[in-house]
């Protein structure tokens, strides 16, 4: 029977499959760094992939919405919707129902490019990043003004963080 490939091989013999004991910080040191490898080798692929496809299929609706050629966010928008709360939100009720809030908003009131570009620059600027830019709510319509959006829609993206 072959051995299968993340056991290692120096040790499953003398240990049944595991690890000996250690006591030593060089061999802990060691374990760890095989074992890291051997998850990376495996979830490495899975990762980038996932990463990829989310980040080419909003960057994707976001030019779109910046274009205003909305043809095919009827089959992207939902897609692209659970992306964004699956990889930013798990967790976090509050976001989550705000998200479902505007996206209702958006739709019933036909202002799709408005909330994606909400949602990049919330994710941009979002207080749990911790990231410089997280203060900078209220600064939305200068800089999609300064992104090169018309000024009616820069507005109107500028008006709801304001209220909090």
């Amino acid at each position: 029977m072959a051995t299968t490939f993340l056991i290692n091989k120096s040790s499953a013999g003398e240990a049944g499959g595991n690890y000996l004991p250690s006591r030593r910080f060089k061999a802990i040191k060691s374990v760890f760094c095989e074992e890291t490898v051997k998850l990376w080798k495996i979830a490495g692929p899975i990762a980038f992939n996932i990463i990829s496809h989310y980040s080419i299929n909003l960057l994707t609706l976001y030019l779109l919405a910046v274009l205003e050629t909305f043809t095919s966010l009827p089959f992207n928008f939902p897609f692209c919707q659970w992306h964004l709360l699956f990889w930013f939100h798990v967790g976090n009720g509050e976001c989550i129902g705000e998200h479902l809030w505007s996206s209702f908003w958006c739709w019933s009131s036909r202002h799709v490019g408005i909330y994606l570009q909400r949602t990049c620059m919330d994710h941009l600027m979002d207080d749990d990043s911790r990231t410089p830019l997280a203060r900078l709510h209220i600064c939305y319509d200068p800089i999609l003004k300064l992104l090169g959006q018309e000024d009616t829609i820069a507005d109107l993206a500028g008006e709801n963080p304001l209220f909090r």
